[in-house]
């Protein structure tokens, strides 16, 4: 499975923007999230994201530069900032064999999840820390178990 793991764009203030949307750097970020994994040519299975305002439009931006239809990204309750990642793993065997998907998320969880996916033992005190709109890329076997992945890549949105 190749697997890209994305924290979202950069939120307004909530006390700005008590929804959380995009700011114009989060839009920015978003976008150059986008045309990267189009470079790429990523053509994924699924997307899914986090409930949360800030990650869907993540998702719906990257969604909209790939051509992947809008209609079919997965808003799921298993990706809140603070989820273990052993249940976004399970979760995502739920779905059966999969061979490219991207997921939205939040810190901590997004860092959590790369660092129990890379390490056997599902070390996740080592947290791997994600810029908005940060890209990981993994490759592996198995979203269930620890140290199924090899990390690939992790690369802010500004150097792409």
């Amino acid at each position: 499975m190749k697997l890209y793991l994305v924290r979202h764009g950069q939120a307004n203030p909530e006390s700005v923007d008590p929804g959380r949307s995009l700011s114009e750097r989060g839009l920015e970020e978003s976008v150059a999230v986008g045309k990267f994994l189009s470079s790429l040519r990523v053509k994924p299975d699924y997307i899914f994201t986090s409930q949360k305002l800030r990650a869907v439009k993540t998702a719906e931006i990257i969604a909209g530069i790939i051509e992947y239809d809008k209609d079919r990204i997965v808003i799921s309750e298993e990706l809140v900032p603070n989820a273990y990642p052993e249940a976004i793993g399970g979760y995502l065997t739920s779905f059966g064999p999969l061979l490219n998907v991207i997921i939205i998320g939040h810190l901590p969880s997004i860092g959590m999840l790369a660092s129990y996916l890379i390490t056997p033992s599902g070390d996740v005190s080592a947290s791997i820390s994600f810029e908005t709109g940060g890209v990981a890329y993994l490759e592996g076997d198995d979203a269930g178990r620890p140290g199924g992945f090899v990390l690939k890549t992790l690369i802010s949105p500004w150097l792409i």
